[in-house]
């Protein structure tokens, strides 16, 4: 008989796709294989039909701790625990992605968001047509991506600053959003 944590990982793992992750919580960063029916990390983060992110192959380094990292056979993650996701994708995906059938158009903003424990800057995309404010605050989807990241945690001794092409973060820890201006191409 599965308990219900293997159901759960059982639910998320239908086979598919494999796609290369590295997940940052508020104790821990753990890099890791998710094995998903999903072709893209959000997708994944927002299936609604699992609370956990089943991780094959990975790697756990806790944060506050001295420990040297871990290596583990799997790991699952509660999805209200993540504060940010960064996936690792071939680079032609966001070319790819344009096909999906279920592709919306965007424009980029430029934006910082702040959580208690990291800054990051690059830029929201917004759905043609939509105030990039009232965007900010869709709740029904519960994580929202940045590109072109720049991360960096506020506390210096807790991981390097970093960048990357996208980062999915999770709604719920973010403080604050500022829209930076958009540069111009106008010259007077």
């Amino acid at each position: 008989m599965m308990n219900t944590l293997d159901r759960i990982a059982d639910i998320s793992t239908q086979q598919g796709e494999t796609l290369r992750v590295e997940i940052h919580t508020g104790e821990y960063i753990a890099l890791g294989t998710a094995v998903t029916r999903h072709q893209r990390l959000m997708d994944v983060l927002e299936n609604l039909t699992s609370s956990y992110l089943r991780l094959e192959n990975a790697r756990l380094q806790f944060l506050d701790r001295g420990n040297a990292p871990q290596t583990v056979d799997s790991l699952l993650v509660s999805r209200d625990h993540i504060r940010i996701a960064i996936p690792y994708e071939e680079e032609n995906a966001p070319e790819a992605r344009k096909t999906h059938p279920r592709y919306i158009p965007k424009y980029p903003v430029a934006a910082s968001l702040y959580m208690d424990s990291m800054a990051i800057e690059g830029y929201l995309h917004i759905r043609e047509g939509e105030d990039a404010f009232l965007a900010t605050q869709n709740l029904a989807e519960p994580f929202i991506a940045i590109t072109e990241a720049a991360v960096r945690y506020l506390d210096q001794g807790r991981s390097l600053p970093f960048r990357c092409p996208v980062v999915i973060v999770n709604r719920r820890f973010v403080n604050l959003i500022a829209l930076r201006p958009q540069p111009t191409d106008d010259v007077h």
